[in-house]
């Protein structure tokens, strides 16, 4: 079994990789399909914190039941002073499937969301009122809640769009922070309410992004879906309900070589040893609890040749809109976002040569299903 990276265009990678953001355009194709920014305020003069009956109320979970934690709540434009260490305030907010820097000119870097999902990108003017410098990814930590339920990770950057792990705050000095959050499409359309917990140096508050007076719902399942099917013969493209999941088979293959379905530009693949061939299972996976789940938890797989040899494989996890392949272990699946998992048995070459059957077992969230390949 080989794992082999495709490298089509020198000059095409080398542009890609010499900027600092997600992807490089000219301005004319940096368009936002949604934008809830708002103008700023006159800035105020900086107090302590906010007021002491300014609080939000967040539903954290945990094992047995949900607790609800209060945070100060920082409005857009409002300054938070803390002592010896900074003055920050709330810059803009903006829903978008393109993040690119507030005054973009010529050849610059900016962030493009994924096929189904959208960013959700918060600046925050970050003044270093301490007596050194500091590292920007070093001064906040933060998480994002949709709908008072689902909860999401992200990442910072400084503009004009670099990485934080290399920039650093020189003290007295304010620079522009934008902590970026991928979640899916489905965040930017509903009504539901949107919020960030931002933490400085232990201090923690909460961002109003956008609010709803709706009650907070599960997601609606899919009508052609089979919600209580708990083991059994699974069909192709039949969607399964589960705990915490929604799933289908989406392809199986029988191929010496394994490629990304949207393959283009620099990729990796999987090519089958000699005298192997590789059994390709394609599962759609919908994250349908409140956090992330590791990706290489969520699915277990064997096969059966033959009603009598079994075989082992392994998983990979696609990225890049379907593009390339990485790996399980580093991979999550956020809320409600649903990524497509290919399960890998590598077999001799005489079983996609003769007629006898091929059967897939797999369990998820507990339950147990079989795919009858061939």
């Amino acid at each position: 079994m080989k794992k082999v990276s495709i490298y089509y265009s020198v000059i095409f990678c080398a542009l890609l990789l010499s900027s600092c953001g997600s992807s490089v355009s000219d301005t004319s194709s940096s368009t936002a399909l949604s934008n809830t920014s708002t103008p700023v305020p006159a800035a105020s003069e900086p107090t302590p914190s906010p007021s002491p009956d300014s609080v939000f109320s967040v539903a954290e979970d945990d094992s047995s039941d949900s607790q609800h934690v209060n945070f100060p709540i920082v409005n857009l434009g409002e300054v938070v002073s803390i002592p010896d260490i900074c003055d920050f305030s709330i810059e803009s907010t903006n829903i978008a499937d393109t993040i690119i820097p507030p005054q973009a000119s010529g050849y610059y870097s900016y962030y493009n969301a994924n096929e189904g999902k959208t960013l959700v990108d918060i600046c925050i003017a970050y003044k270093n009122t301490s007596t050194s410098s500091v590292y920007a990814d070093d001064i906040i930590s933060g998480k994002l809640f949709y709908a008072d339920k689902y909860e999401y990770t992200g990442f910072t950057t400084i503009e004009d769009f670099t990485y934080t792990n290399i920039s650093s705050i020189s003290p007295l000095s304010t620079e522009y922070v934008h902590y970026i959050f991928e979640v899916p499409v489905e965040v930017q359309d509903s009504s539901a309410s949107v919020s960030a917990q931002l933490s400085f140096n232990e201090n923690t508050y909460c961002i109003p992004i956008r609010e709803s007076s709706l009650p907070s719902s599960a997601p609606s399942p899919d009508p052609t879906s089979s919600p209580n099917k708990t083991s059994g013969l699974v069909s192709l493209n039949e969607i399964i309900d589960t705990s915490n999941s929604e799933f289908q088979i989406e392809f199986a293959n029988i191929s010496d070589t394994v490629i990304p379905p949207k393959a283009s530009g620099y990729y990796s693949y999987y090519e089958a040893d000699s005298g192997e061939t590789y059994i390709d299972i394609c599962f759609a996976y919908k994250n349908l609890s409140s956090k992330d789940v590791d990706a290489d938890e969520v699915i277990s797989a064997a096969l059966k040749y033959a009603n009598k040899y079994d075989y082992s494989g392994f998983s990979v996890i696609e990225e890049d809109n379907r593009g390339d392949f990485t790996y399980v272990s580093i991979s999550q699946i956020a809320p409600l976002t649903t990524e497509y998992i290919h399960y890998l048995f590598e077999v001799p070459i005489e079983v996609s040569e003769s007629s006898e059957s091929i059967i897939v077992n797999f369990s998820v969230d507990g339950c147990h299903y079989s795919y009858t390949i061939r």
